[in-house]
């Protein structure tokens, strides 16, 4: 897993790509943000650490640039001020954890570890919308793939839409097409893990 820092100050980027990479990440170093922003979006998947305090940008609107193009990537912001405005501001645009210059090695790893589980979680549910947007069941299919999450049969099924077998045989035939699935159990499956039924 990538980690890219993101601070003007050279010895910062060197003592984190150090740290950081003795945590068995991958690092990258940037210390101009318009170069990291002008890379964004042919960077994998990866956690940033942000310094706010930069001449050349306001961190936080680079936290909103990143935010905007990876919102599911996490965002620990560093920064040397004390002051608690910027802090509660990189929460409220969505920032995971905030470090204080100079922080201890312990702290940073605590910090790494739980973007590790944010952003694991934050993928899943990004591949999991990505998933649920490609499919795209019709009004029919939904109320055939619901009756089957109900345990009915084709016959029954047909009863209570007041279709024939052979149209809620169709139906079934393109639900588990766009849902990759081989049988029905599994359709039912995949779309529970997709919030398309209950």
């Amino acid at each position: 897993m990538c980690v890219y820092v993101v601070d003007d100050d050279p010895r910062i980027c060197r003592l984190l790509a150090r740290l950081v990479g003795l945590e068995g990440f991958e690092v990258h170093t940037f210390e101009k943000a318009a170069m990291f922003l002008e890379n964004l979006t042919r960077l994998k998947f990866g956690h940033v650490i942000l310094d706010i305090d930069m001449p050349e940008h306001n961190g936080l609107d680079v936290l909103d640039h990143i935010l905007h193009q990876k919102p599911y990537w996490p965002v620990i912001i560093i920064s040397g001020s004390t002051a608690m405005d910027d802090a509660i501001t990189a929460f409220r645009r969505g920032a995971i954890h905030f470090l204080r210059k100079p922080f201890r090695r312990d702290d940073l790893r605590a910090v790494l570890s739980e973007a590790r589980k944010v952003g694991v979680k934050r993928i899943a549910a990004y591949e999991l919308q990505a998933r649920v947007m490609q499919v795209k069941l019709t009004g029919r299919e939904t109320q055939v793939l619901d009756a089957m999450a109900g345990g009915l049969q084709s016959k029954m099924i047909a009863w209570k839409l007041g279709l024939s077998i052979r149209t809620v045989d169709m139906h079934r035939s393109n639900i588990l097409a766009k849902l990759s699935a081989r049988n029905s159990s599994q359709a039912v499956a995949i779309a529970r893990g997709l919030g398309l039924t209950q």
